[in-house]
């Protein structure tokens, strides 16, 4: 599949939307990773809990203006089969590299797993320096977790 066309929409419009990723929000979505500044949250849906053995279901991305998209790429039905909501998974790879490159800081809950997983699908993050938001908040309560949860 060719790499996204960057389409112009109006940012009042593009920053208001949040939702299930489409075919045709992929282009302006594509855009505002690289028109905007600051942070860019990164959380997967897997298939389970080992970076080994499973793999990415789907993406969400956050971004500062408190709005966001989900993008489904490996989800299935009760009986196995992949769902009609799932998007190409060229597009979606267009969309994470076009991350890496825009330098823009990425922020993780969990980046050790979250990383494991986006080595395993080519998605290095290279040139975006990563947060881990788990992290700080661990370092934050001076290693104390809340209930019990570890690292």
């Amino acid at each position: 599949m060719e790499p996204l066309p960057l389409q112009d929409e109006p940012k009042e419009r593009i920053a208001s939307s949040t939702g299930l990723a489409t075919l045709k929000h992929l282009g302006k979505l594509k855009r505002r990773i690289l028109d905007e500044e600051g942070p860019l949250a990164v959380d997967y849906e897997t298939t389970g809990f080992s970076p080994v053995d499973d793999e990415v279901c789907g993406v969400a991305l956050g971004f500062s203006s408190r709005s966001g998209w989900y993008l489904p790429i490996r989800h299935v039905n009760r009986f196995g089969q992949p769902i009609s909501e799932n998007l190409p998974y060229p597009l979606v790879d267009d969309i994470m590299k076009t991350i890496e490159r825009s330098g823009r800081p990425v922020l993780m809950h969990g980046a050790r797993f979250d990383l494991a997983l986006s080595h395993k699908e080519g998605w290095l993050f290279e040139d975006s320096p990563v947060w881990d938001t788990q992290l700080a908040r661990w370092l934050l309560a001076r290693g104390e977790y809340p209930s019990g949860a570890q690292p």
